[in-house]
């Protein structure tokens, strides 16, 4: 089929959400699908499927996290709390390959944005959790 594979939507999900924080024009983002449309012939680029199943874009649009500069082994990442689950704190996760495991606590700003630096080895996957709210799964380039 043509597209992307969902956990390709979801990084765009995410750094979509990135762009729009930083342009200072910018007050509202919106997604034009919230579900896939029946046809395969159309959109295919809802947050679930027909089936009311979330894709991983689902979880990048309540929670973005998006990695924005890298220097060395240090990574920086940007994420948002949106979500009313996901109000105040949250945690930034990293999957060994068996479980998630906690890397750091994160606080966020007035406007529910969380900003992160410190080692990341490229190719480790992380994401945010938050209240009862998982990420979208982040790999790490």
């Amino acid at each position: 089929l043509l597209g992307v594979a969902p956990a390709l939507q979801a990084r765009y999900v995410s750094e979509a959400a990135w762009a729009a924080y930083r342009a200072p024009r910018v007050d509202l983002l919106i997604h034009f699908l919230y579900r896939d449309e029946p046809s395969l012939a159309r959109f295919q680029s809802g947050l679930i499927t027909i089936r009311d199943r979330p894709k991983p874009a689902l979880a990048a649009f309540q929670l973005p996290l998006a990695e924005t500069g890298r220097t060395g082994a240090v990574t920086s990442l940007w994420g948002q709390l949106r979500a009313p689950a996901a109000e105040g704190a949250a945690v930034l996760e990293r999957h060994d390959g068996r479980a998630w495991r906690r890397v750091a606590s994160l606080r966020t700003n007035d406007a529910g944005v969380i900003r992160w630096r410190g080692r990341l080895a490229r190719g480790t996957v992380v994401r945010v959790r938050a209240g009862s709210l998982a990420g979208a799964p982040l790999l790490i380039d």
